[in-house]
């Protein structure tokens, strides 16, 4: 319609008046401002037209993306199901069993019986570690009951005493003294099997310690750690103590951690061994818990710390208290999803209160 207008006005430059409603115009300055419309409306034809385009590539993108990410998929199902089958055939060429024998229903039972064994072993955990607090108890009370001096003063008061008082005294001197020395002997033992415990601990997280310290303090020379148990007296009793070194691949030297690591280092070292130990101690807490974990570490550990957090979350949930801004943003790019939550913490004089973070 205003194309038509203006193709009117154009043709009659004279007309004094308005061929529609007959009003009073200047053909020229009419013509001016209908075309001045013109070009505005094309101009927001076009700006759409733009915005659409951008859109539908914007879709295109996320669609490719996609289509690669199902290609992955696909290409990950297939490599599974390939290695699925050759774990069915190495466990049935393994136990020997026969070619009609269901190994799926085998995988279940040694499933099931290796979930029992677990339960065993947590039962005798529990109870080890009751022991151990009945022990240190009993060790408080054993070494009142060793003092030479109150043993001394006990024998002084019963020479001034009646003959009577003197052995019944000496007797009962010697009830605490046998009772002292099983309990000394009951705190070696269960000493000995914490000791135990505790070296095989180590033994069976070598591999993780070295890995998770290799991704974690990322030393340009020292490229390997390694954690040895070893035994000292304290007090009189045997301690397990423990060296922590670390290792040169390029040249084979190695030396003490503490003497050649920075802060930094050291604490990326104490982090590679509690992550790894994670699980290698029997236990049924199903959690981890990190207080405070990058104190002293740049953006590039905290990304490698925020990746092995991400791997250890497919097995363990994974609780982390931070103040630090520069991780918490790494932990809710990295793992801030479905599944996941962080919380802010507030102090008050009535108590914490915990609010959901977006």
């Amino acid at each position: 319609m205003l194309a038509d207008a203006i193709e009117s006005l154009v043709r009659d430059s004279q007309a004094t008046a308005c061929p529609v409603c007959e009003q009073s115009i200047d053909a020229p300055t009419v013509v001016e401002r209908l075309r001045h419309r013109v070009a505005g409306a094309a101009r927001d034809k076009h700006a759409g037209a733009q915005a659409e385009i951008t859109n539908i590539s914007a879709e295109r993108y996320v669609l490719a993306e996609a289509q690669r990410a199902r290609s992955g998929l696909l290409t990950t199902l297939a490599g599974a199901s390939d290695r699925m089958n050759e774990v069915l055939l190495s466990g049935r060429s393994t136990l020997e069993l026969p070619p009609d024998a269901d190994v799926r229903a085998v995988s279940a039972a040694v499933a099931r019986e290796i979930a029992t064994l677990a339960a065993a072993i947590t039962a005798q955990e529990e109870l080890l570690q009751r022991a151990e607090g009945a022990i240190d108890r009993l060790r408080a009370t054993a070494r009142v009951l060793a003092i030479d001096a109150d043993f001394a003063a006990v024998r002084a008061k019963g020479a001034v005493d009646e003959p009577g008082d003197s052995a019944l005294l000496d007797e009962e001197l010697d009830r605490l003294t046998g009772l002292q020395a099983s309990l000394e002997e009951i705190a070696r033992g269960v000493t000995s099997v914490a000791r135990s415990r505790v070296r095989d601990a180590v033994d069976g997280s070598r591999e993780a310690i070295a890995r998770y310290y290799r991704e974690l303090c990322r030393h340009p020379f020292f490229d390997g750690l390694s954690v040895d148990v070893g035994e000292r007296t304290v007090q009189g009793m045997r301690r397990n103590s423990y060296a922590v070194r670390v290792h040169s691949t390029s040249d084979s030297s190695v030396s003490l951690a503490s003497t050649r690591l920075s802060t930094a280092q050291m604490n990326s070292v104490a982090l590679s061994v509690y992550l790894a130990l994670t699980t290698a101690l029997t236990h049924n807490l199903g959690f981890v818990v990190l207080d405070d974990p990058s104190q002293n570490l740049d953006v590039e550990h905290k990304t490698a710390l925020v990746s092995i957090l991400a791997a250890i979350t497919e097995r363990t949930q994974v609780v982390v208290a931070t103040q630090d801004l520069e991780l918490q943003g790494l932990l809710r790019q990295r793992l801030l999803s479905e599944g996941s939550c962080a919380y802010e913490l507030r102090w008050a004089r009535t108590g914490v209160t915990a609010t959901q973070a977006r």
